[in-house]
């Protein structure tokens, strides 16, 4: 599976090198968001074909947003570190807003 994460559009080396259109976004500040407008412009700058992604994002995505907005956002991941541990970044409750949501799937490992 390839990724591609830029948004150049003159980069862009063309659909059947591309599994999976993503970007990387780390807002200054915490703004609740779906992160709509930046899958708009990682799609004008790509591709409409493929799967899209937030490669790493500092403040997790609103769930009720992506809920009302259907996003379509394949995955999301949270950087590590100060993003994760604490809550200077994203909150427990928004954690578990996140995780408890019938819209995130979420993959559990059964032994």
């Amino acid at each position: 599976m390839w990724v591609w994460n830029c948004r150049i559009k003159k980069e862009y080396p063309d659909d059947e090198y591309v599994d999976v259109i993503s970007v990387d976004i780390y807002l200054e500040k915490y703004a609740k968001t779906d992160y709509h407008e930046d899958y708009i412009k990682l799609i004008e700058s790509t591709t409409k074909n493929k799967v899209a992604a937030l490669a790493e994002v500092g403040y997790l995505p609103d769930v009720e947003m992506l809920e009302q907005s259907h996003t379509p956002w394949a995955y999301y991941m949270t950087w590590s570190k100060e993003f994760c541990i604490g809550e200077r970044y994203n909150s427990t409750t928004q954690l578990q807003k996140m995780y408890a949501s019938d819209y995130a799937l979420i993959l559990h490992n059964k032994k």
